[in-house]
């Protein structure tokens, strides 16, 4: 149902005069999230890039949405060791830019 919702974000719609681009970016962002909960890497993986490529370009690198993406884009990584690796990195570029108690995914619904 919801990649169902979210498809035409994806699907080269980004030219349409509908909501701002940084909303249309969150959109794909959504699409990749309900992609990989799917289980498809491969679609998320390709969201998931399209979205940080736009919302980096709208907002620089370091924008708490950018970082969230890159989150996701780490969890992707197949392998414990290199996925672990590329957390660090992760960790290690925002360690100066992110605000105190940030937890950059969001989880499951869980309340704070």
């Amino acid at each position: 149902e919801v990649i169902k919702r979210l498809q035409p974000f994806y699907e080269k719609r980004l030219d349409e005069p509908w909501g701002s681009e940084e909303e249309k970016f969150d959109g794909i962002t959504q699409l990749g999230e309900a992609h990989m909960w799917m289980q498809r890497t491969k679609e998320s993986n390709s969201c998931f890039r399209k979205a940080r490529e736009g919302l980096a370009r709208l907002l620089g690198e370091e924008h708490f949405k950018v970082v969230n993406v890159d989150v996701f884009i780490a969890g992707q990584v197949q392998g414990l060791d290199e996925r672990i690796a590329e957390y660090r990195k992760l960790w290690e570029r925002t360690t100066d830019s992110r605000p105190e108690n940030y937890l950059p995914m969001r989880t499951c619904g869980c309340k704070e």
